[in-house]
């Protein structure tokens, strides 16, 4: 077996150098939602409405250099249905069978189109697009999210955004929509905590 003897003024030697240096520099790593907070609101009868959770599941894939985020690679999300609630259990059967929580016991966000601006001191916005699936139907939706880089090492993550219940078929029965006048357009704020895998 004939061994390579590595100089160091060579040029293999200069690449081979380069790309571990770049290795050590670029880092990928998984992370997962840890904490979360999330409302659901709309109008009825011209007065809010509010549905919360603070259970969610996700991962992100995510790719530091030196020590700074340089590129979000995945993105998952899933809400179970069910742990979604406001002060009236009434309302709450109600938008479980407008959400067609039998079968379709979860609301799911998964990011296609990634793009990642900031400054670099720790605060960053993500652009993404993705496949935003309720009630069984998927359609395209865009998330605007402010990420922070936290001294522990966590991600903060917190967005609004807006979706129409035409767009997914939540209805309820005709009557029902008729007494209660719900508005078609529901806004949705979130703010995640992402933890390494493993911590």
């Amino acid at each position: 077996m004939k061994l390579i003897r590595l100089i160091p003024q060579s040029p293999f030697f200069c690449l081979l150098t380069i790309f571990l240096l770049q290795s050590l520099a670029a880092t990928s790593q998984t992370f997962h939602v840890s904490k979360a907070d999330i409302s659901v609101t709309g109008t009825a009868r011209e007065k809010s409405w509010s549905m919360k959770t603070n259970t969610a599941q996700g991962s992100a894939n995510l790719l530091f250099k030196d020590g700074k985020l340089a590129q979000v690679r995945s993105l998952n999300l899933s809400i179970p249905v069910g742990e979604l609630k406001s002060d009236n259990p009434r309302m709450d059967a109600r938008a479980y069978k407008g959400l067609k929580m039998y079968p379709y016991d979860r609301i799911r966000f998964a990011g296609k189109t990634m793009k990642l601006s900031g400054s670099g001191t720790g605060s960053y916005r993500l652009f993404t697009e993705g496949n935003l699936q309720i009630a069984g139907i998927t359609q395209v939706a865009i998330l605007l999210v402010d990420i922070q880089v936290n001294n522990d090492g966590t991600l903060t993550g917190r967005g609004t955004t807006e979706i129409k219940r035409s767009d997914f078929d939540i209805r309820l029965l005709a009557a029902e929509e008729a007494v209660m006048s719900l508005s078609d357009v529901i806004r949705v704020d979130f703010q995640l905590t992402l933890s390494r895998i493993g911590n």
